[in-house]
């Protein structure tokens, strides 16, 4: 059976709820009221003062009897070197550069032409793939360079950054020539057709 509605209005139901929030209202001024009250009164300062002499008297009285626990000597690691972190990071790079375009850089960016030249049924989707391999070389390159960045700040011109700077250089290489070829298709592909038949492309001619 269901309970009978306590209020048969809306106006009973808002004068009840204002009633209960006053209520609430009163009872947290109360409570800080008395706790200003009891922070203020000399006499309650002057008791938790007397209980904290009497619980040291009592320690002294009643000395606790533990042996203190051996404590093993824990030798002072040393703080990470975080050059390192950026050295494994440019060391990785060339595998990240490996996985994405294989072994021969120049083949990669000689298959990407193809396949944009081979796509001229759909030149927008073929755009779109050929801006899309060099996408991926994007995060690559952005890696590597902020690794040869930081190594510098680290180190200044030393053989890690030398070996970081080689990394970088590489793969911002393939980048370039990914790039002049995606600038010729979007801006004049009859120019990047004429130019690679003469070899004039970045990739053929280093």
């Amino acid at each position: 059976m269901p309970q009978p509605k306590k209020h048969r209005s809306v106006k009973a139901r808002v004068a009840a709820n204002r009633e209960k929030a006053k209520k609430s209202y009163e009872k947290y001024i109360l409570q800080l009221l008395l706790l200003h009250n009891a922070q203020r009164n000399p006499l309650c300062r002057h008791k938790d003062d007397i209980n904290d002499r009497r619980r040291k008297l009592y320690r002294k009285q009643h000395p606790l009897h533990e042996e203190p626990v051996p404590r093993a000597s824990i030798a002072a690691t040393p703080a990470p070197d975080p050059g390192l972190f950026w050295i494994k990071i440019s060391r990785k790079v060339p595998a990240r550069l490996r996985a994405i375009i294989g072994a021969c850089p120049k083949r990669y960016t000689q298959g990407a032409y193809c396949e944009w030249v081979g796509g001229y049924d759909d030149p927008k989707g073929s755009l779109e793939r050929l801006q899309g391999r060099r996408d991926e070389l994007t995060p690559v390159e952005r890696s590597a360079s902020k690794a040869a960045d930081q190594i510098y700040q680290l180190y200044g011109v030393d053989d890690n950054f030398k070996a970081a700077q080689e990394i970088a250089g590489n793969v911002r290489q393939v980048l370039q020539w990914m790039d002049e070829i995606v600038i010729l298709a979007e801006v004049d592909p009859g120019t990047l057709i004429k130019d690679h038949r003469a070899g004039r492309l970045g990739f053929q001619c280093s």
